[in-house]
């Protein structure tokens, strides 16, 4: 928004961000089954929980940090501030995608340390 805070509903959008810089809608199908947002609620002024689709059982947390927002996440049991995802999955035999693992990137929050984890999931 213009002051610089979040809008008090759904401030997180999922796209797709392609080799060629351009931005792209996930499809209706990505969004419900692997790469959308689960959930997300307010917690504060310009702060909110959401939870990811494939991720459901770990909250991020999305703070204004520094200036700007930043998501945080629990990174190898490390708070940290998420530099990056991948969520890696195949088509089902319903051709749904299916998540088989996540990967995070970041940085712990107290000492600036990369972190990494890979998270195998059970979809």
């Amino acid at each position: 928004m213009e002051n610089s805070n979040l809008p008090d509903l759904s401030p997180v959008i999922v796209y797709w961000v392609l080799e060629n810089g351009q931005q792209e809608e996930l499809t209706p199908i990505q969004q419900k089954y692997a790469y959308g947002i689960y959930s997300q609620e307010k917690i504060d002024k310009n702060k909110f929980r959401i939870f990811l689709v494939a991720l459901k059982d770990r909250e991020i947390i999305i703070e204004k940090i520094g200036g700007s927002y930043r998501a945080v996440i629990s990174v190898n049991g490390k708070k940290s501030i998420l530099e990056k995802g991948y969520v890696k999955s195949k088509a089902s035999w319903t051709g749904f995608p299916q998540v088989s693992h996540i990967d995070l990137f970041g940085r712990i929050r107290e000492t600036g340390l990369p972190v990494e984890e890979r998270i195998i999931t059970n979809q």
